[in-house]
């Protein structure tokens, strides 16, 4: 699975949930996976095409709006 992945399931389930976007950026959906959950100022990481291997390190921000506030 990579990450673009994760981040089309995890958008699915918020709008699902019942959320009614994922806020007013377009990269709030963070997902790092391996060297780049290290990154300098790893914040703000857009999901990439890398494949997830097993043992290594994940990291997963997700922000869903809900009647215009922000999570």
């Amino acid at each position: 699975m990579t990450e673009t992945e994760i981040a089309g399931l995890a958008a699915y389930a918020m709008r699902k949930a019942g959320a009614s976007g994922n806020g007013l950026l377009p990269a709030v959906t963070e997902i790092a996976s391996g060297y780049r959950t290290g990154l300098a100022a790893g914040a703000c990481t857009p999901a990439s095409r890398r494949k997830l291997k097993l043992g290594e390190p994940l990291m997963v921000d997700l922000h869903a709006m809900f009647r215009l506030g922000l999570g």
